[in-house]
């Protein structure tokens, strides 16, 4: 009797360290699945930014011949030649076009930021309304960038004396 005694006993414990270790693979495989439930959220997250970089790289392709003319416009606006003269050179002959004297030009400091520089000027001009009108239009819708910070006028008996404060640019690449 004590013999199956015994023998019930280690049956039971055979039984009861079955039952432990099917409970440990249980728990390790919740575990498991638990750690590539989390590396394929991770997965998920990462091709989901990947498919809005590859969206905006398409939206940057559809604009590049877009973008390429806007680039060419701006690099021949704002040239890469710091020199005065060349600035000095564009004023006169946008002058001379419109019948206006380009009497003086005069250069203040110059500003750098980041790739542009910002070269301030003041010129003063002689001529009639109408010229002054058209030179205006000239130094606005021509090649070089002109930004106009302020007009004086005063009239004379030679006609209107212009007097223009404004900004050239340049890059320094």
């Amino acid at each position: 009797m004590e013999n199956n005694k015994s023998t019930r006993v280690i049956i039971f414990l055979v039984f009861l360290l079955c039952i432990v270790l099917l409970g440990y693979l249980i728990i390790s495989e919740v575990n498991n699945v638990r750690k590539v439930n989390i590396e394929i959220e991770r997965l998920k997250n990462i091709t989901i930014q990947k498919q809005a970089h590859l969206a905006e790289l398409r939206r940057g392709k559809d604009n590049l011949d877009l973008l390429e003319e806007n680039n060419r416009t701006l690099t021949q606006m704002i040239p890469n030649s710091m020199y005065e003269d060349s600035i000095i050179l564009d004023l006169q002959n946008y002058a001379q076009q419109c019948n206006v004297a380009l009497i003086s030009v005069n250069f203040m400091q110059r500003s750098e930021k980041e790739i542009f520089v910002t070269m301030p000027l003041t010129m003063s001009l002689q001529g009639t309304h109408k010229n002054f009108l058209n030179l205006l239009s000239n130094i606005l819708h021509e090649e070089r960038l002109f930004i106009i910070d302020s007009i004086q006028l005063k009239k004379d008996n030679n006609g209107l004396n212009i007097d223009i404060k404004a900004k050239a640019f340049c890059t320094t690449k």
